[in-house]
């Protein structure tokens, strides 16, 4: 591939012009002999190099790593590779790292499909040897590798965690992520040529959308890039303007990656919107990012129940609920809860007790209103608490009276400041900007706070989180 090479910038690696090279072509076991057909043109100077792998096959299931807790498992660059990054001219201060990442590139490589899991390291070092010595380039070209058996490798150096610049798309590799399925799936390329395996679209999707998130990468929708080089289809400078998750022959003349695979983004693409839809719900509501485990499981709800189903799902659920006990522990009571009053309002919500219930009893508990100091004390702090002012003169006077002459109990006036207009409208504001990052317009901060008198938090919460908005959100990274 004419521009599978790294940009070639002034004093950088690739300078110097790559060795023009076929290959790699995976062999397999046996083969004495090689067949050279020229199709076109004079042979000259030709070189054949083979390599064969003496280094025994790595346990990788035992070996899986992440970068970070979120990350999908991936088998790290250790496992596989026994050359460190080239110490050729051009390569001497190692892996260079962009200021951020706009979009991924996706590829293929070698030429065959039908591997096993034991020969995809023999694979991916075949494909590192050809490009260092056969290419003169510091380092396997692409970021990460996906199989055929959907598994994650990590492919050049620099930390896969990292905006490493790669060498798989002439001037556009600063700002993009190289991702290549190991296979051909170009069908009029060879005749061993394939569609990709479900495992290997999965694969390919969650690496993708990890990265995305990773890096506050919108996850979908197009970009615009900026050649940084001269390659075959757009010039030094020209800008194109492509899907964020993109593939070699969008950037240069070429089959890669293959119609089979093309065929497919759709696929890829849709999946890595699930992805981000399921990670963007957990960052909004649970306040942490989703493990991959969790990640996949929402994402699949996300698919059997939608947007609105996948949200009310993940309110019951005990990250959800979990994350809502905790913090009414630290904003009402200023501590962590213990465990077994934890565990018990967490059963409690998960069975479906409304949030303004379990909070009513927060608030209105014995430790709230004796860290209150008074009746007086006690009312001054819901106000603040529940409506953000100051109390008005006959507000704090009639709930100090109601509470001294024995009307009303603790928990009783602060379901009576639930169930203020007041504080509903600021509830729907609140929970406006939190879940969309805007406020409601008056006439749906009216509606939702009639709709507060019966239905929980959680219910707006989760209608906002269903909403083409919040999906666009999810998406925008």
């Amino acid at each position: 591939e004419a521009d599978d090479t790294p940009d070639g910038l002034p004093g950088e690696e690739g300078s110097v012009p790559s060795n023009p090279a076929i290959g790699p072509i995976w062999l397999g076991a046996g083969a004495e002999e090689l067949d050279v057909v020229v199709v076109e043109g004079a042979l000259a100077g030709l070189e054949v190099v083979g390599l064969t792998s003496v280094a025994p096959s790595p346990q990788v299931a035992a070996l899986a790593a992440a970068p970070d807790a979120g990350a999908p498992p991936i088998i790290p660059r250790s496992t596989w590779s026994p050359a460190p990054w080239s110490t050729a001219a051009g390569c001497e201060d190692g892996p260079r790292t962009a200021s951020r990442l706009n979009a991924a590139v996706l590829h293929h490589t070698v030429s065959v499909n039908d591997y096993t899991e034991a020969q995809v390291a023999e694979m991916i070092r075949g494909i590192q040897y050809f490009h260092i010595n056969g290419r003169g380039w510091c380092d396997i070209a692409y970021n990460a590798v996906v199989d055929r058996f959907g598994r994650i490798w990590e492919g050049r150096a620099g930390g896969l965690d990292k905006a490493i610049i790669g060498g798989h798309a002439t001037g556009f590799n600063t700002g993009t992520f190289g991702v290549v399925a190991l296979g051909q799936f170009h069908p009029t390329a060879s005749p061993a040529a394939a569609a990709p395996s479900a495992a290997m679209l999965e694969g390919l999707a969650r690496v993708v959308q990890w990265k995305f998130a990773l890096h506050g990468t919108q996850a979908g929708g197009n970009v615009q890039l900026v050649s940084g080089a001269n390659g075959n289809k757009f010039a030094l400078g020209a800008t194109a303007t492509v899907h964020v998750l993109a593939t070699h022959r969008d950037l240069a003349q070429t089959s890669c990656a293959g119609d089979l695979l093309v065929a497919q983004l759709g696929t890829i693409r849709a999946r890595v919107a699930q992805l981000a839809h399921a990670h963007h719900l957990f960052r909004t509501f649970v306040g942490r990012s989703p493990t991959d485990a969790e990640r996949v499981t929402w994402a699949a709800e996300v698919g059997r129940l939608g947007r609105n189903g996948a949200a009310l799902a993940l309110a019951r659920s005990e990250a959800w609920a979990g994350a809502m006990v905790d913090r009414l522990y630290q904003e009402v009571l200023g501590r962590s809860g213990e465990v077994a009053g934890r565990d018990y309002w967490l059963g409690r919500m998960v069975a479906g007790l409304r949030f303004e219930d379990v909070a009513v009893q927060f608030y209105g508990s014995a430790e709230y209103y004796a860290g209150s100091g008074s009746a007086s004390g006690f009312v001054t702090r819901l106000y603040d608490a529940l409506l953000h002012r100051t109390p008005d003169a006959p507000g704090l006077t009639y709930w100090v009276r109601e509470l001294e002459s024995g009307r009303a109990t603790p928990a009783r006036v602060v379901g009576g400041f639930y169930a203020s207009m007041e504080s509903r409208l600021d509830r729907v504001a609140a929970l406006y900007q939190s879940v969309l990052g805007r406020g409601p317009d008056g006439p749906g901060q009216q509606y939702w706070a009639q709709q507060l008198l019966t239905v929980d938090d959680v219910r707006l919460a989760a209608d906002l989180a269903g909403s083409d908005e919040f999906a666009a959100l999810a998406l925008a990274g």
